[in-house]
Parts: structure tokens; sequence; C-alpha cells
């Protein structure tokens, strides 16, 4: 939420499209509304089934002058990616998720973990398996590295120029 508020300094009002049956959906929309109050921004929840409950919501938030989209990671995003990235162009959308594949897809922005310090964290852990290691053993990893990737071309569609103090800490741009 807080990149979205930097992207667009005069932010006010954002969707949060988040699945029902996902498993963290309390803990996410808490961390939403937080962030949300924090920054003086009212929130919209749609909570969805599938991907042909996306159309509609995404027509709302048009309809409620929303001016950014948040994407839950879920099965429907990672699915349907280029689906959904084609409705929020079309409804003319800023979108932000944890998914990189978002920002390679035409989304504005992705910001998570890294998937290059899990997959060497997944490497670590195999290894000590293989060589003797119990499972059960091995202390959980949580990541601690998180990339934040930006497309300059959705900007640019959008009529949103992106602040060089965010382009600066991104990991990625695509121009």
């Amino acid at each position: 939420m807080s990149l979205l508020k930097e992207a667009i300094p005069r932010l006010s009002r954002v969707g949060l499209v988040i699945p029902r049956d996902s498993p963290g959906y309390l803990a996410y929309v808490q961390e939403a509304e937080a962030g949300a109050t924090a920054l003086n921004v009212q929130l919209r929840i749609v909570a969805i089934q599938g991907v042909e409950e996306v159309e509609a919501a995404f027509a709302a938030f048009r309809h409620e002058r929303r001016e950014a989209i948040v994407l839950a990671r879920s099965a429907i995003l990672t699915t349907h990616i280029k689906t959904i990235v084609a409705l929020a162009l079309k409804h003319r959308l800023p979108t932000i998720s944890d998914l990189p594949q978002l920002v390679t897809e035409g989304g504005l922005m992705a910001y998570g973990v890294s998937w290059a310090e899990m997959f060497r964290s997944v490497g670590d852990i195999v290894d000590k398996i293989f060589r003797g290691a119990k499972a059960s053993e091995i202390p959980i990893h949580q990541s601690t590295t998180f990339s934040l990737a930006v497309n300059l071309k959705t900007a640019k569609a959008l009529g949103l120029t992106i602040p060089q103090s965010l382009l600066l800490r991104a990991d990625q741009v695509i121009e």
C-alpha cells in the first residue's frame, strides 16, 4: 500500500481483490486495512470466487473512482494473469501484487519475497537432507530479501510518473 501511495501521491481510494477461499484471507485483509488506515486511504475489499468475478470487481472499482488495485496472490491471479492485467489496463487501474509476473505481463508494480533467495534456501535444505540431516531438525527459514519491480511502459500508458526515489529502489524496471 505504501508503494502505491509513493507512486501515486494523490492516492485516496484503493481496491483489494482477494479470493474468498485464500488460506491467509483474514490476515491479508487485516494487514491491508491497517496499511490503508495508516496512509489515510479508503480501502474497498472484493472477495472473489473465480476469474469471472474479476471483471465485475474492476468495473465496480472504476465506477467508484478507485485509483489503484492491490491483487492478493492466488491461483486465480497466477492462472489468469493476462486476463486480469488486460482488465486493469482497460479500466485504467494501476495494479500491485507480490507476484513478479504481474509486471512482466503489464501490471504496474510487484513487491514480494525474492524468489532467487527462496530457491537458494530450498537448495540448501535439500543439500542438508542429502547429507543426512533430518527434515524435522532443519530450522524454518523466512525470507529477508524482497524484490521490487516497476513497469514504466504501463505507468506511461496510465499517465503516471513514477518518482525517481521509487525507481532507484527497484530491482527490475521495464521500460
